[in-house]
């Protein structure tokens, strides 16, 4: 339990029963996409833990090669205008923060941010997985409603008629010639004029 106090008390001069202190906010909002998946700023895990951003950074500098193993480190800096320094961090992914955090002794505070950190990247996981639920049904009502002119637009184009062509031989505005292009091109069913033609070519 000494061990524990003593740390504390160097810093802060006084010491407070982590078991005592109110739930803090979820981490959640602190998670941030970088190089296609969440990731949390080294920064913020020292300020949850009352220690210097250089404490967590040197963590992460001692063992490198295993924060590797995890995927690409995100080193960052900014300038620290009341040292007058620039200041590095790092945005961990789930499985390099998991790492650092074993590297930590299982203090009531420290278990305490491991099950936070679980849980905001958890959400995030699940956040993201109705998110692409959710785009795949959007795609799926765009192919519904692309599908009556899927097959004529088609035809005409490989037929190499231009938009105006196309509208004259289906006897529709060019407006909703257009449109309908659009829409099957944003769904992955038709390639841009230029691109259709020259791969057609």
């Amino acid at each position: 339990m000494f061990e524990e106090v003593l740390p504390s008390i160097r810093k802060t001069g006084s010491y407070t029963d982590p078991t005592t202190l109110s739930p803090r906010k979820p981490l959640t909002k602190h998670l941030h996409t970088f190089k296609g998946e969440p990731r949390i700023d080294s920064r913020i895990i020292a300020a949850e833990l009352d220690v210097t951003t250089s404490n967590v950074a040197g963590m992460v500098d001692q063992y490198a090669p295993q924060f590797h193993q995890f995927g690409v480190i995100g080193v960052q800096t900014q300038f620290n205008a009341r040292e007058g320094n620039s200041e590095r961090y790092y945005l961990l992914n789930e499985d390099q923060v998991c790492f650092l955090m074993t590297l930590m002794r299982n203090t009531e505070h420290v278990v305490n941010l491991k099950q936070r950190l679980v849980q905001a990247f958890s959400t995030c996981r699940q956040q993201q997985h109705t998110d692409s639920q959710a785009n795949v049904e959007k795609l799926k009502a765009l192919l519904i409603e692309a599908r009556p002119e899927y097959g004529l637009i088609i035809r005409c184009r490989k037929a190499g008629l231009t938009q105006m062509q196309t509208a004259g031989a289906l006897r529709w505005g060019e407006k909703r010639v257009r449109l309908a292009e659009k829409k099957l091109i944003q769904a992955g069913l038709l390639l841009p004029v230029q691109m259709s033609l020259a791969l057609e070519g």
